[in-house]
C-alpha cells in the first residue's frame, strides 16, 4: 500500500535472499518524520558499521571451486543467529531427503568492525611493498590489522 507524505502510512516491501531457498520480507512503515524499519540488512562492504556476515561454505559453479558464499549481512546479532540456523536447517533438510550434499557444506558467519576492510587493504599494500622493495613507504601513518605491526630499525650515527 502507498500513500502520500500528507500523513497516510507507507509500506515498502524489501525482499532478500537469507539462504538458497528461503525468501524473507521485512516491511517497514514511514510516516512524517518517522521511520521504523525492521530490516536490519546491510551491505557487506560497508566498511563505516559493524556488521555480521552470515557464509555458507559450499560449491560455487560461477567459480567452480568450493569457498565461503556469502549468504546475507545484518547489523545485529540475534538476526545473524537466527540466519545462520535458517542455513544450517535448510542443509539438514537437503541431507534427510538424500540429496547430495558436500560432507564440508556447512553454514558460518564472521563479525567485521567498522574499518576492517580498510586496514586488510593497507595491511595487504604494506606486504606487497615490501615484497618489492619499495622505500620511503610512510607506513607510519598506516592502520594496520591487529595481526601486523612494522619496526623500524635505524642505525646510530657514528
Amino acid at each position: 500500500m502507498q500513500g502520500t507524505d500528507s500523513g497516510t502510512v507507507r509500506t515498502a516491501l524489501a525482499p532478500y535472499q537469507c539462504a538458497s531457498v528461503l525468501r524473507l520480507r521485512c516491511f517497514g512503515v514511514t510516516m512524517p518524520g518517522v521511520s521504523l524499519w525492521s530490516v536490519g540488512r546491510v551491505e557487506p562492504e560497508d566498511d563505516s558499521i559493524r556488521r555480521f556476515i552470515v557464509r555458507h561454505y559450499r560449491y560455487d559453479p560461477a567459480r567452480r571451486e568450493r569457498r565461503h558464499v556469502v549468504v546475507a549481512a545484518v547489523d545485529n546479532e540475534p538476526e545473524f543467529l537466527a540466519c545462520v540456523e535458517r542455513v544450517r536447517a535448510e542443509i539438514a533438510q537437503r541431507r534427510e531427503r538424500e540429496e547430495r550434499v558436500d560432507p564440508r557444506e556447512h553454514a558460518s558467519g564472521v563479525v567485521q568492525e567498522p574499518g576492517y576492510l580498510r586496514r586488510a587493504a593497507n595491511g595487504h599494500l604494506l606486504r606487497r611493498a615490501f615484497k618489492h622493495g619499495v622505500a620511503g613507504l610512510q607506513f607510519e601513518e598506516l592502520e594496520l590489522p591487529s595481526n601486523m605491526s612494522v619496526f623500524r630499525a635505524d642505525r646510530a650515527p657514528n
